[in-house]
């Protein structure tokens, strides 16, 4: 349920805590707090709990006389909301991320290994999951889109990467999915100026992959990049990278809802799209005005910011050797239209005949059906993706993989 059903649900005075919180009437909330919690309570510790909450499909874990436990399904995963109370004061207030998730398990469908059981240690958590069949048809590594993601790639109540996997096994494909740094920096406050590009997501992906190839289930098969949005964006570099390490080469890229544009250029688009900023530049502010630098807009330090202004993935492609490309698009993305990106992606790659392009009607940016609510609301609400893109996807990477076979 969104925040405002959540209110209407709830009574006493945790229910006048969440109205305050959404309304940002800090004084207010602070006043329903016992004196030591009232004490951490800064204006800017509420305004993201605030925003948490205002951005997320609720559920309600427990409830009682004393305490209340909300789940937050937001659109950078999931967080429990633990709310105590005490002499009819609120005494508990804790925002923290939901624990790892489960590996799973059906029986004759697939089974999930965390990266762990392969002898991966100095990696992020993962999870690989295998088909039951012996015969694995290919490996996938699953990059997620922008933001701080754990491995299922949650977004609202949506664990989109978890969903993927699990369907892509019954075609006979094997993937990873592992916690983005980005993700474990906001549960261990790492320090966010030690993080650039490579650190965020690409060694990591490159060590995944480079140790699970030494393994001799994965040897032979041949290994594919799946990436959504920003992990579409970044894939080339992943491959690039990944063929400079260990000479490995791989064997084709799905660009999902990706991106053409400079990750800059779209960044800049969807901020003003929303009236988020109408002052915001790339470069520090010389003039003056009374400017935003993205920088710090998006709290990422300046050399991360030139990473993305150097990188473009199109010429990162053009480096490698020619591969098989598979393009996904829903006509209803907002966030990477598809007039606007998917028309550049198939202008650059006309002629390619190794280059497949699916626009698929009335899917949303995260490739679920739109539910016709407006900006990010619309992935608060539960869904399944399109099992047209998960049929697609899956011929794609089987295709390929047996003329593989027959090289």
């Amino acid at each position: 349920m969104l925040v405002k059903n959540l209110i209407a649900t709830l009574d006493g005075e945790i229910q006048v805590l969440i109205t305050a919180l959404f309304d940002e009437q800090w004084e207010r909330a602070r006043k329903l707090m016992s004196e030591p919690l009232r004490m951490t309570a800064d204006d800017l510790t509420l305004t993201a709990l605030a925003d948490s909450l205002c951005h997320s499909d609720i559920d309600i874990i427990s409830r009682q006389e004393d305490a209340c436990h909300l789940r937050l399904n937001t659109l950078n995963g999931k967080f429990n909301l633990y709310i105590g109370l005490k002499d009819q004061l609120i005494s508990s207030l804790m925002l923290a991320p939901c624990p790892l998730p489960d590996a799973y398990e059906k029986s004759g469908i697939f089974t999930e290994k965390t990266l762990r059981a392969f002898g991966l240690e100095d990696v992020p958590d993962g999870l690989v999951c295998l088909p039951s069949s012996q015969n694995t048809t290919a490996l996938v590594l699953l990059v997620a889109g922008s933001g701080p993601h754990s491995m299922d790639y949650d977004v609202g109540p949506n664990p989109l990467f978890r969903m993927l996997a699990h369907e892509l096994s019954q075609h006979g494909i094997a993937s990873v999915r592992f916690d983005k740094r980005y993700y474990r920096a906001c549960q261990e406050n790492t320090d966010s100026e030690a993080i650039d590009l490579n650190t965020e997501v690409i060694d990591d992906a490159c060590n995944i992959l480079a140790g699970l190839i030494e393994h001799a289930e994965f040897y032979h098969v041949p290994v594919f990049l799946v990436g959504h949005s920003f992990g579409g964006y970044v894939s080339p570099l992943i491959a690039k990278n990944l063929r400079q390490r260990s000479g490995r080469n791989i064997m084709g890229i799905a660009m999902l809802a990706t991106p053409f544009r400079s990750l800059l250029q779209v960044i800049l688009s969807q901020l003003q799209n929303v009236n988020l900023s109408p002052e915001c530049t790339i470069s520090p502010d010389t003039s003056g005005k009374n400017t935003t630098s993205l920088a710090d807009f998006l709290a990422v330090p300046d050399r991360y910011l030139k990473q993305l202004k150097d990188y473009h993935a199109f010429t990162c492609l053009t480096r490698l050797p020619a591969m098989p490309l598979f393009f996904a698009q829903g006509d209803q993305d907002f966030q990477v239209p598809h007039d606007i990106d998917f028309t550049m992606w198939k202008t650059a790659l006309k002629g390619n005949k190794q280059v497949e392009f699916k626009l698929y009607t009335g899917l949303n940016h995260i490739l679920l059906p739109t539910t016709g609510c407006a900006g990010g609301e619309d992935y608060l609400q539960p869904g399944q993706i399109s099992a047209q893109v998960i049929a697609d996807l899956a011929a794609w990477i089987n295709h390929h993989s047996s003329l593989n076979d027959r090289l």
